[in-house]
């Protein structure tokens, strides 16, 4: 029998990133470049941090370095993966890189930069995916090796398509920064928005169940709802399905199918 260690345990765990951070080579300019002829932004495959390699880091980054107007920092917008934290998943965002001085010098300007940006970047990412709730998904970075440091960064949920939300938010991404850069950030100031705060809602539980009616327009219906579903156990037309808090399994033609108590308050 093998022995498992960590080493074989993260190439078991990173297998499935690695083929997914993959996906990406079919969006990368042909001869691997930064950018076009024109200047324009390529995507291309470049594991190297001032110029060393990352043994352990898939980088895909989208154009060459924006330069700061200091000249002290450079960003790249990258999507990333370490084969050697498989728990990390795949990230993307700004990665910052000092390139005169030290990071204890230019902290407070990633930080003051990314201030200004971060509630455009929320806007227009949330309008893009759909996701009001976008700002949640920033983090902050818990290291600055190298004179390095990423002012935020977002996780690549599991369902998510690396092409069509990875791929697509760092060109966001770097737009809003080159609009920073360029001093026409003011153009876009956000729409101020009341502060929110994201609701759960659970289907196939007893609060959707009690909830039911609470839009006003049937008092009392979830007791109605309740006396149908008896019936139709009565009649084996539905089993309840203990799995669940509360929910009920149709019998006919599929067992596995599941009636769901849902339910939206307008």
């Amino acid at each position: 029998m093998k022995k498992l260690t960590n080493d074989n345990m993260n190439y078991i765990a990173s297998g499935k990133y690695i083929t997914k951070m993959q996906l990406l080579d079919g969006s990368c300019s042909l001869d691997n470049i930064a950018e076009d002829k024109e200047g324009n932004p390529l995507l291309h495959r470049d594991d190297t941090v001032r110029d060393k390699q990352m043994p352990v880091h898939m980088m895909y980054k989208y154009g060459a370095p924006l330069i700061s107007k200091d000249g002290c920092r450079a960003y790249t917008f990258n999507i990333e993966y370490c084969t050697d934290a498989p728990s990390e998943g795949i990230y993307y965002g700004a990665f910052g890189v000092v390139l005169r001085g030290t990071i204890d010098e230019h902290k407070e300007s990633f930080d003051r930069e990314w201030a200004v940006i971060r509630p455009i970047a929320a806007q227009v990412l949330g309008n893009t995916f759909d996701n009001p709730y976008f700002n949640m998904l920033f983090r902050q970075t818990d290291n600055v090796n190298d004179n390095t440091y990423w002012p935020f960064w977002i996780s690549l949920s599991e369902d998510e398509d690396i092409v069509e939300v990875a791929f697509r938010a760092v060109k966001i991404i770097r737009r809003i920064y080159e609009t920073y850069f360029a001093g026409k950030i003011d153009w876009y100031n956000p729409i101020p928005r009341k502060k929110t705060v994201k609701k759960p809602y659970f289907p196939c539980t007893e609060k959707a169940f009690e909830n039911i009616g609470e839009n006003g327009k049937a008092e009392n219906i979830k007791d109605e709802v309740l006396r149908f579903f008896n019936w139709c156990q009565t009649e084996h037309l539905l089993s309840r399905n203990y799995l669940y808090e509360m929910a009920w399994s149709i019998n006919y033609p599929n067992p596995s199918i599941i009636l769901k108590i849902q339910f939206f308050i307008l």
